[in-house]
Formats: C-alpha cells, sequence, structure tokens
C-alpha cells in the first residue's frame, strides 16, 4: 500500500489551529505520513495526533508558537519534528515523550535553557537549536549513543563545561558564533567526529589531546584568539578544510606541511610571518584565501600548488603580477583586490583558464591588450584604479567588464557604450 502525503493548509479565527476539524473530510488517517502547516502564522494548535497511526514528519516551522501540548506519545512512527522559526521559550515538554523520534529542529526560537533531558531521547540522531538564547551549558549530555548531528550555532553560551564522552556517535558538531573561550577536554574522545565549526568564539588554546581527532575532514576554527596551535596538528591528516582566518597566530608548526589531503586552505589575517615556509606542500588544494597577510610578491611555494582553482590574495602589498603566477596553471578565480598593483605583466596570460579576476582598488592605469586575450576570462573587476582608457579590442571573450570609480576620458567613454556584446558598469 503506498502511503499518500497531506498538506495540510486550513486557517481558523484568530490564527488558531485544531488538527481534527482540519481533517473532517480525511477517512484514511493510517495513509498521511507528513503533517505540514508551516508558515502559516499560527499563534497556537491543539488537538490529538492519535489517529495518524503512520505519521513521520510534524513540520510547524515559520509560525507564533510559543507552546506546543498536544500528545505525541502514540505515534510510534514519528522519526522527524521541525519547530524552527518560531517563539518557543524552552523545549516542549511533550517532545521528551518521543520514543523514536531521529531528528528534532528547533532553531530560530528564544530558548534560553538546554534542558538535558532531550539528549536522554535515544533514538534521536540529529539534534538543531541554533539560534536561539542559551548562556550556558554545564551538564551531562546524558546516554545518547546515537546522535550523530549537534548544531548549537548562534547562541551567546558563554560556558561550556559539559561531558562530551558518551556521543561516541557523533560526526558533525558546531557551536559556532558563540562566546566560549574553553573547549572541554572531553572533545577528544569524539573519535568519529568528522566536521567540527568553532568559529566566531573567544577561544584562546586548544585542549590537550586536540589532535587526535583523526577522523576530522573539515575544521573551522576562524575568528577566534588562537595564539598557537599544537604542534602535533599534522596528526589531523585527513583535513581536507581548514578555516584558520583571523586569529593571532604567532607561527605556523612544522607539522603543518602533514596536512597533505587539504583541499580547502583559509588562512586570512593571521597576524603571522611563518606563512611563507609552512604552506608550501599542499598540491590536493583547490580553494586557497591569503588575503590580509602582508605578502609583497607572489610566493614562490605556489610551485607545488598546481591543482588550484581559487585564489583570494586581496589587502596584501602586491606591487605586480610576476612570473610565480605561472605556476597556477589551473586556476579559474583570482581576487588580487585592495593592492598596490600598478601594471599588469604579460606573465598573467599563463593563467589560460582563468575565468574571473578582480583587481578592485589598486593603482592601475593602463589594461594591456593581451589581458583580454585570455580565451576563458568572462569576468573581469576593475573598480577603483586610475584608468583613463581602455584599449581599443573586441572584448569578444569578456562578458562583465567593471570599471566604476576610475578616470575614464569622454572617448573612453563613448567606445565603452559601443560594446553591446557585454555588460560594461562604469
Amino acid at each position: 500500500m503506498m502511503l499518500l502525503f497531506f498538506l495540510i493548509s486550513l486557517v481558523f479565527a484568530d490564527n488558531i489551529y485544531d488538527v481534527n476539524k482540519s481533517l473532517t473530510n480525511v477517512k484514511e488517517f493510517d495513509k498521511i505520513i507528513e503533517y505540514s502547516l508551516k508558515n502559516k502564522d499560527i499563534d497556537s494548535i491543539y488537538g490529538t495526533f492519535d489517529k495518524f497511526k503512520n505519521l513521520k514528519v510534524i513540520n510547524l516551522s515559520g509560525n507564533n508558537l510559543n507552546s506546543f501540548d498536544i500528545n505525541l506519545s502514540s505515534l510510534d512512527s514519528l522519526v522527524e519534528i521541525d519547530l524552527s522559526k518560531n517563539k518557543f521559550s524552552s523545549i516542549p515538554e511533550v517532545i521528551f515523550n518521543c520514543k523514536n523520534l531521529k531528528t528534532l529542529n528547533l532553531s530560530k526560537n528564544e530558548i534560553n535553557y538546554l534542558d538535558p533531558r532531550v539528549f536522554n531521547i535515544s533514538s534521536l540522531e540529529k539534534l538543531i537549536i541554533s539560534n536561539n538564547h542559551i548562556i550556558e551549558i554545564n551538564n551531562d549530555f546524558g546516554n545518547n549513543t546515537n546522535l550523530k548531528h549537534l548544531n548549537l550555532s548562534n547562541n551567546s553560551i558563554n560556558y561550556f563545561n559539559i561531558n562530551l564522552t558518551k556521543l561516541v556517535s557523533l560526526t558533525y558538531l558546531d557551536i559556532s558564533n558563540n562566546k566560549i573561550s574553553t573547549i572541554p577536554g572531553s572533545i577528544v574522545k569524539l573519535n568519529q567526529l568528522n566536521e567540527l565549526n568553532l568559529s566566531e568564539n573567544d577561544i584562546y588554546e586548544l585542549p590537550d589531546g586536540f589532535c587526535y581527532l583523526e577522523k576530522l575532514e573539515k575544521l573551522d576554527l576562524s575568528n577566534n584568539n588562537l595564539k598557537e596551535i599544537p604542534d602535533n596538528f599534522g596528526n589531523l591528516f585527513r583535513l581536507k578544510s581548514l578555516n584558520l582566518n583571523d586569529n593571532n597566530l604567532e607561527k605556523l608548526p612544522s607539522s603543518f606541511n602533514k596536512l597533505i589531503k587539504l583541499n580547502a586552505l583559509f588562512l586570512s589575517n593571521l597576524g603571522t610571518n611563518s606563512l611563507k615556509s609552512n604552506i608550501g606542500l599542499f598540491k590536493e588544494v583547490i580553494n586557497l584565501d591569503l588575503s590580509n597577510n602582508k605578502f609583497e610578491s607572489i610566493p614562490d611555494f605556489f610551485a607545488n600548488y598546481t591543482n588550484l582553482k581559487y585564489l583570494i590574495m586581496r589587502n596584501n602589498e602586491l606591487k605586480s603580477i610576476d612570473s610565480n603566477i605561472c605556476y597556477l596553471s589551473s586556476l579559474e578565480s583570482i581576487d588580487l583586490a585592495k593592492n598596490q598593483i600598478d601594471s599588469i605583466s604579460q606573465n598573467i596570460t599563463c593563467l589560460s583558464q582563468l575565468r574571473i579576476i578582480n583587481l578592485n582598488e589598486n593603482k592601475l592605469k593602463v589594461l594591456p591588450d593581451y589581458l583580454f586575450n585570455l580565451n576563458s576570462l568572462t569576468s573581469v573587476s576593475l573598480n577603483s584604479n586610475l584608468i583613463e582608457e581602455v584599449p581599443d579590442i573586441q572584448f569578444s571573450n569578456i562578458k562583465i567588464l567593471q570599471l566604476r570609480n576610475n578616470f575614464l576620458t569622454e572617448t573612453t567613454i563613448l567606445k565603452l557604450k559601443e560594446l553591446n556584446n557585454l555588460k560594461v558598469y562604469y
């Protein structure tokens, strides 16, 4: 027998929903697998779900609910509840009786206390309580050995002293955008952890043993107060994506070069001089951010970055695009905005795969013909330079040319107006 999907959308007076009255014409309740009333501006809901024997999903997101008292204990098939984007100040009591619940979404509410009983729902695999008002978490996370995904991001957590050791199945943890300064040592016991986001906090050091999280593939430590990372950081050899942007790192350890599986590396605004010597062996990196680091030239270590496709080096102190750029033969997008580049050398023609180039806010006065002869190039941004004229060519491949805030002559502007095959902004 094929189960049917019903979308409930009947509105009653004063934005109040009666579950049973809304289904007066339904005879086969056992065929309903999802009950959805999202984005209906509901203030309250009442009734019973007892007839929905095969109900799997309840979606009440995007309403004005601050309470939910309908008994759900008889719904043995219920595996997902979405109460996000409402006005709950605590986790509704009925949730704790959902014995087979796997996914619970309470994001974007007004919850200020994380009730530890939610971790006693032994079937729960995914819990999202992001974008709430939780200030501290100081209890045990219960006996849930099935939880795989936990998102506590965008709260106001300043105290995170908990025991994580029992979350043996956790593969995803996001506690970003809080006020956490110290990470509990028990985090090192999460040996199944695959993705960890600790960004936008006040973390100043990583706990002992952190680098034994050997299954980590994605780690975000950006926008913290880290002054150093452990000497054995290279033990995280499975890392594919690492974000260290906006910290106060004084050095990168020599073991850093052991992270040979990295394909995305973000090292913006580190305030360190060690970049030149410790990030040279990442042959698999496709996406690299080196912005805000006072580079004066294209670094020699690019000789190993033969697979790099996306490079950000904005807001450095580059004065030219030197011959080292030719190492990056696979490059498709380059951002060199906010440097001191006053000329574009013919080295740029080495980048045969280049599609997008951003040279905004430099000191360019002249645009060479050969820049526009790159066959793959479609978008060129040259805003806020010193350009007066553009070359007299057809721009056959270019689709977007940005020249705002330059010193274009009247003759040049007239010439640009005649270019019907591309979008020109000046």
